[in-house]
This record gives C-alpha cells, structure tokens and sequence, in this order.
C-alpha cells in the first residue's frame, strides 16, 4: 500500500481535485466482491436469460393457454392457476428473437413484484444461479431498442440478465 503525500505547495484546485479523487476512490477488498444476484436461468430459443429470484413467484408447465383476439404479438394469451389469470407473455417476439414453436415440455414462469404479475413463456429452465455483480457487464452496445430497455446486464458466461423491475412495471409489456 502506497501513501501519497498532498502538498501544501500544490494549488489550491489542483489540490482539491487530488484529494477528491482519493477520496472517491474504492479500496480494494470492498464494494460489490462479495455480493452476488440469485437468479433463474431460462432458455430462450438459442439464448440464455435469467431473472433474479426476488421476482420469480412460480415455475409452471404450459397448459390450457387461451388465446384472445386484439393482443399485441408478443402475447400468446392468458392462463388460469389456481383461479387467478395471467398474461403470457413471448420474449422471442417481443425482443425479435427467431421464432421457434412451442415444444410439449415448454413452461412458464410467473414473475411479480406485488403490484403486477405476469407469466413469461419459456423453452427450459436452467436451474438457479449466482451471478457476482461485480462481473455484471453493461448492456451490449449492439443492442437496440426494446432488447436493450429490459437488459440488466451481461455475465461471463453469456447469460443475460432482464429487468424484471422495469418489465413489470412499463406499459410496453403491461397488457391490462
């Protein structure tokens, strides 16, 4: 570890702006090392998402999917669980993505934050993962549009992990 010494001799503003900086920045060992996001890690066609965990309320075989007239594309219709209807929405379309049909063992999760829920049609679940947010990258600058609105970030492996917050909350998804 290496002290520096600021001198009085130096000017005023450039001494202010030294020590600013000091102070700004992170020593090491701290910050977001140890913290990591719990997410759920889906497919999607040949793509991997996640979704953390705090907004995952359910995973669920699709069944009886109801189709309904004057829906936007991206959703494929609503489901019935448990006396209680969601939308369910389709990110390949939604994110421009190729379309793939729906297999026999396709699933959904349903995603909430208590004020909104909807159902999320997905081609595999992966499990649960960690992903440290100190190797969170941004979005990708090739991503345009709707596709970067909703991604939180990139990991090393490839996984990107969505918005959930913002998903659940714009009225560009919210189909009411």
């Amino acid at each position: 570890m290496s002290v520096e010494i600021l001198k009085p001799e130096m000017d005023a503003a450039r001494l202010l702006r030294r020590r600013a900086e000091l102070l700004a920045r992170v020593p090491a060992g701290t910050g977001d090392a140890g913290v990591s996001i719990t997410a759920l890690a889906f497919a999607l066609g040949t793509e991997r998402y996640a979704l953390e965990t705090c907004y995952v309320k359910e995973v669920q075989l699709l069944k009886e999917l109801v189709w309904l007239p004057s829906l936007p594309a991206f959703v494929l219709g609503v489901i019935n669980l448990r006396g209680r209807i969601y939308s369910v929405l389709d990110l390949k379309k939604f994110f421009g993505l190729p379309a793939g049909g729906l297999g026999e063992m396709n699933k959904v999760i349903i995603a909430g934050d208590g004020k909104m829920e909807l159902a999320i049609a997905v081609d595999g679940i992966e499990g649960l993962t960690d992903i440290p947010a100190a190797g969170l990258q941004p979005p990708l600058a090739t991503l345009k549009g709707v596709q970067r609105d909703y991604v939180r970030g990139l990991t090393s492996g490839n996984l990107i992990l969505l918005d959930a917050a913002k998903m659940l909350s714009d009225g560009k998804i919210v189909v009411e």
